[in-house]
């Protein structure tokens, strides 16, 4: 817990602060439940990535802000469920939408997620998980 502040139920943290629920995180602030992540801020559930601000369920990633359910993406800014690209802004499963259209389909799954936490008080979505909702 070298050079670190404010942490709960973390392990292996160093040079960080702001952590909570976290495994191998370095360098990282405001973060939730991410594994191996270095060099992020204000994410919830980020695994193997590095360099991510603002994002939540992002899989071994890198240099991306505003990222919901990704895996494997690389420089992208704003995105939903895109796997596997790289220099995307406003993208929606690995197409770029434009600012309008992404913002709109941003606030309905906001607000589903919104809806499920005030609800049932947890979100069974993760970037692991997305494409079987409903069982199928």
């Amino acid at each position: 817990f070298k050079d670190s502040a404010n942490l709960y139920k973390i392990i292996d943290v160093f040079f960080s602060k702001n952590a909570a629920y976290s495994v191998y995180s370095y360098y990282d602030e405001n973060v939730f439940g991410c594994f191996r992540a270095f060099y992020s801020k204000f994410c919830i559930n980020c695994y193997n990535s590095s360099n991510l601000s603002g994002c939540l369920e992002t899989d071994s990633s890198a240099r991306s802000s505003g990222c919901y359910f990704c895996h494997n993406v690389e420089n992208l800014q704003d995105a939903l469920f895109c796997s596997n690209v790289k220099n995307l802004r406003y993208a929606v499963g690995n197409v770029e939408v434009g600012r309008e259209e992404f913002l709109r389909i941003k606030e309905i799954l906001l607000e589903y997620i919104r809806e499920k936490l005030a609800k049932e008080g947890k979100l069974e979505l993760d970037v692991y998980n997305i494409g079987c909702v409903g069982g199928k």
